[in-house]
């Protein structure tokens, strides 16, 4: 189905790619004026998408993202008519130039031929990904989320409908309808039919496209969006744009995630703003210095942070939120114990005279064996903990710029190596200590299988790092730090996907 799905589309490019900007445009008007006439048939669709999820329990504000109305109907017609009115790229000469021998080289736009979209819930970005990609004269392969498949069916009906009428190739919009991870997977690599990939959701569904597609990949964002309140700013317009930000449709990637306060104005103006947030009973999250101004605010948790060490691990899928959840606590109960008793036992908090009681042999070479691999420390069995200096020595000279306690160069090499420390408890207590203990069963039948849980091993360490040097900050916050030494944009990305899986929706 899939190959069909490529073949229709590869030739449909061919056409497309030579089409005028007047028929493109035709087809555009003539495929939004379909999806107005087939108002009603979209409508009950997504009816029927809004029934299920909310069968399963979704969380009201992406029901609120997946839903359509009459309104959100309209807006949709009304994008595909700006696109409209958008230039042609097609045939846009960028740069000419003579070379000395003569020679006239220029850079030329062209469609790249047939562009493939993975992307999640809300059925707008169905029209949306087609008027932008049939003006560049590229057809397109688009694979939606589940939650959304009767609605993306109806839409795309609508606007394969309305090319007919113009004469234009059906198949420069296909839809693929099994949602299903293995189709999924067969499409990132379908190299011989697609010529891009682009991910178009949150953080997991960009990771798995990046890491699996073996077609050229677009890497988007994950829509973190933020706002900054200077000690300069109009206190009501502040208050204003906050909560229309978070507040007028929290499902939408536009909605506002994060606000940073100035410090000078912090105390009289968050106290304002939890009282305007309440009014839609707004969670806000806040770091200790906000939360010793309004102690109301909500302090993230460990097991917050348990989201985003879940998403590392090989068995994700397998799990539901509150069985993670359960996972996390139990990991960070286990982290947290171990510490009381290594300290107990041994007398002494200091990773490096623990390390030396527990017969561990600490080796600091600047780099891993080999080159680039980026390690910042590792445990090798039994007794060999390395902790690799080049991340010691770029975070030192971070410190030096940001003024983070964490990142001080005892401080880092310390919790660096209390994080080690408690993967070598782990091999020396294998038999009695949670993190190795802990399976689940993959199948029965003809032979039981279980696995441990490799990410509640990470979980365990942060919390033992974290209870053993009392730290203040969650040592998860390294992950961050530590890049953003090696790659600045890395680091944001990363910051990105950390905020997405905290945040509650």
């Amino acid at each position: 189905m899939l190959i069909e799905i490529g073949q229709k589309a590869k030739e449909t490019s061919y056409i497309l790619g030579k089409i005028g900007t007047d028929l493109k445009n035709a087809g555009l008007l003539a495929a939004a004026q379909e999806i107005l006439d087939e108002e009603d048939e979209i409508l009950k669709a997504n009816a029927a998408d809004v029934a299920k999820a909310k069968e399963r329990g979704m969380a009201p504000g992406l029901v609120d993202r997946l839903e359509l109305n009459h309104k959100r109907i309209e807006g949709i017609v009304e994008g595909m008519r700006q696109v409209v009115g958008l230039e042609d790229p097609v045939g846009e000469v960028i740069s000419m130039k003579r070379r000395p021998n003569g020679l006239l080289i220029g850079q030329k736009r062209v469609p790249f031929g047939v562009i493939g979209i993975i992307y999640e819930a809300r059925p707008n970005v169905t029209a949306d990904a087609f008027a932008l990609c049939f003006k560049t004269g590229n057809a397109v392969i688009l694979r939606g989320g589940s939650d959304a498949l009767e609605s993306n069916k109806a839409i795309v009906t609508a606007i394969r409908n309305g090319l007919k009428k113009e004469g234009i190739p059906e198949d420069a919009i296909s839809l693929i309808e099994d949602t299903s991870h293995e189709t999924a997977r067969e499409f990132m690599r379908m190299n011989g039919y697609l010529d891009v990939l682009i991910p178009r959701g949150g953080a997991g569904l960009i990771r798995t496209v990046v890491e699996n597609s073996t077609v050229p990949v677009i890497e988007t964002g994950t829509g973190n969006c933020h706002i900054y309140v200077d000690e300069s700013a109009d206190f009501d317009m502040a208050l204003d744009i906050i909560f229309n930000a978070k507040t007028q449709r929290i499902g939408v990637c536009n909605a506002c995630e994060s606000t940073l306060v100035h410090r000078k104005i912090a105390k009289e103006f968050l106290p304002l703003m939890k009282k305007r947030l309440d009014e839609k009973n707004v969670e806000i999250r806040a770091d200790e210095g906000a939360r010793s101004i309004v102690p109301e605010f909500t302090a993230a948790t460990e097991e917050d942070w348990g989201k985003y060490a879940f998403s590392r691990e090989p068995l994700e899928g397998r799990f539901s939120n509150e069985q993670k959840m359960q996972y996390t606590h139990k990991a960070n109960d286990c982290g947290r114990e171990w510490a009381e008793k290594i300290a107990r036992q041994y007398g002494t908090r200091n990773p490096g005279e623990l390390a030396e009681k527990l017969g561990m042999k600490v080796k600091t070479p600047k780099v891993p064996v080999g080159g680039g691999l980026v390690l910042f420390a590792q445990f090798v069995e039994p007794d060999e903990i390395t902790i690799f200096t080049d991340c010691v020595d770029k975070a030192s000279k971070l410190e030096e710029e940001c003024g983070c306690n964490l990142l001080r160069r005892e401080n880092l090499t310390n919790t660096l190596l209390a994080h080690e420390l408690f993967h070598a408890i782990e091999e020396q207590h294998v038999k009695e200590i949670y993190t190795r203990t802990e399976r689940v069963e993959l199948w029965r039948k003809p032979f039981s299988n279980k696995s441990m849980i490799s990410c509640l091993s990470e979980i365990a360490a942060m919390a033992f790092a974290g209870k053993l040097l009392d730290l203040k900050v969650s040592p998860y916050m390294l992950d961050v730090l530590l890049v953003y030494s090696y790659d600045k944009n890395a680091a944001w990305g990363l910051y990105d996907e950390i905020m997405n899986m905290t945040k509650k929706q």
